[in-house]
């Protein structure tokens, strides 16, 4: 059963991830600043960032990875997804489902 406190941290890294994505193209450094934000309320609350947020920030530069914005998306030999962050170059790997 999912506390409450865990309930409400995951509400607000949603918003904080959407207001990040949203602010991106007008204030990266206030976008840099929502994430850190993010990655803070995980961290003292000792709850997991939500896999569909987690996947699209970036670990070197704290940005949200938006495809075409800040992120390219390339597939390899059918077997693996790379994210590349389009700001610092950092590289992220995804294997595919297999079958």
């Amino acid at each position: 059963m999912v506390g409450k406190v865990e309930k409400i941290c995951r509400e607000r890294m949603r918003i904080l991830f959407k207001l990040a994505s949203e602010e991106l193209p007008r204030n990266p450094s206030r976008s840099r600043r929502y994430v850190e934000l993010i990655k803070r309320i995980s961290t003292k609350n000792r709850v997991r960032i939500p896999k569909d947020i987690k996947s699209f920030l970036c670990k070197q530069c704290n940005l949200p990875l938006i495809p075409l914005k800040t992120l390219k998306v390339r597939i390899k030999k059918r077997k693996y997804v790379i994210y590349r962050c389009l700001n610092c170059g950092a590289c992220r790997r995804f294997q595919l489902m297999k079958g």
